[in-house]
């Protein structure tokens, strides 16, 4: 079976546990991750099985929903025009991205590994399967603009999927784990630029509901 899972950060233990749970019943199961589900299909690979990924994730886990907190709000956004300003393209540089998403691997191996970007030059979907040290690629599929650069590869920028559709099309994938939250807006405190910002996420919800529609069969995760 193949499974495509596209979460957040909140909910990748009941994540985890879905695939447990569908281990146990003898399910054998093909994964591909887009959004932060490329880097947990990628801990699942490279930690040798589900068990010792999900450790990993709980002793890191403070670290992660930090690190990759995806309501960036009114002063993160506006740093970001700060850094346009000065030439720089996001808010967390490259170096710090890829060293996290290291630290979270391990010395284990991506060969196999199948992701999905998307690819700003083009605005295609790219499904891509890693080789042993592709940890670029990796790390592109994570890139959620403003808040991570986009990566170069083959004269293509990588960025974060689910940022810009929410989940890929259905194509080949048996299963769908899914877990993006509904943007919200506290509209009594919210400022102009947070109604960009929100205007922007209902936009890639919006997608990711119609397509939502297409798939075969769907595991939602709130």
């Amino acid at each position: 079976m193949k499974v495509m899972i596209s979460i957040d950060p909140e909910v990748a233990l009941t994540a985890m546990d879905v695939i447990h749970e569908m281990n146990s019943n003898g399910e054998k199961l093909e994964l591909v991750g887009a959004g932060f589900g490329s880097l947990l299909v990628a801990m699942i690979a490279t930690h040798g099985n589900l068990a010792k990924a999900r450790r990993i994730f709980l002793t890191n886990r403070k670290k992660i929903l930090e690190f990759f907190r995806w309501d960036l709000g009114l002063e993160s956004l506006l740093k970001t025009m700060i850094a346009s300003l000065m030439k720089k393209v996001s808010i967390v540089p490259f170096s710090r991205l890829k060293e996290t998403v290291e630290t979270l691997l391990g010395d284990g191996s991506l060969k196999g590994v199948e992701v999905m970007a998307f690819d700003l030059t083009r605005n295609t979907e790219l499904h891509l399967k890693l080789g042993e040290h592709d940890i670029n690629i990796l790390c592109g599929s994570l890139a959620r603009p403003p808040l991570f650069e986009p990566v170069l590869f083959e004269e293509r920028l990588l960025c974060d999927l689910s940022y810009m559709v929410g989940i890929p099309e259905p194509g080949s994938f048996d299963l769908l784990i899914y877990g993006l939250k509904k943007p919200e807006l506290n509209n009594k405190n919210a400022k102009a630029l947070d109604f960009m910002e929100h205007g922007d996420r209902l936009r890639t919800f919006e997608i990711s509901r119609r397509r939502l529609e297409k798939y075969p069969e769907v595991v939602k995760i709130t």
